[in-house]
C-alpha cells in the first residue's frame, strides 16, 4: 500500500506544484490597485479622458476664442502661463479644439513673435547704422 500524501503547505513537492499557476511568478501579469491588469486601468483612463474631452470640448472652444480675442497687451501679460497650456492643446484629439488653438496662435502668438522680432531687429539695425555712420 501507498502512504497517503501529507496535506498542508509541507506536503510533497508534486502536490505543491499542482496548486501553483503554470506561469512562473515573474511571467504573471502585474495587477493594478483594483486587481485589474494595468492595461485595463489605462484603457479606463483613456475612456474617461475621451468622455471628458467630449463634455468640455465646447467650453474649451469658447475659452480659446476668448484668448484669441484678448487685447495684445493682456495676452502679453498672461503668456507665461498660457503658452504651456496652448502647447499641450496642440496635441488634443478634438479637431475643433485644435482649430481653436491654431486661431490663437495665428492671432496672438504669431503677432507677439513678430512684434518681438521687429523690436529686437529694430534695435540691431539702429545700432548698425550708428556704427556705420561714425
Amino acid at each position: 500500500r501507498r502512504a497517503a500524501p501529507r496535506r498542508g503547505a509541507w506536503g510533497p513537492p508534486r502536490a505543491r506544484q499542482q496548486l501553483q499557476p503554470h506561469a512562473a511568478p515573474h511571467a504573471r501579469e502585474p495587477r493594478g490597485a483594483g486587481g485589474d491588469p494595468p492595461h485595463a486601468a489605462a484603457a479606463a483612463t483613456a475612456d474617461f479622458a475621451r468622455d471628458m474631452l467630449g463634455a468640455y470640448s465646447h467650453v474649451m472652444q469658447i475659452v480659446l476664442q476668448g484668448v484669441r480675442d484678448m487685447r495684445q497687451e493682456q495676452f502679453r501679460r498672461n503668456v507665461a502661463w498660457l503658452a504651456p497650456l496652448l502647447s499641450d492643446l496642440i496635441a488634443c484629439d478634438d479637431e475643433a479644439v485644435r482649430a481653436s488653438v491654431q486661431a490663437v496662435y495665428t492671432v496672438q502668438v504669431n503677432t507677439l513673435l513678430i512684434l518681438g522680432a521687429a523690436a529686437a531687429g529694430g534695435g540691431r539695425e539702429s545700432a548698425a547704422e550708428d556704427d556705420g555712420g561714425s
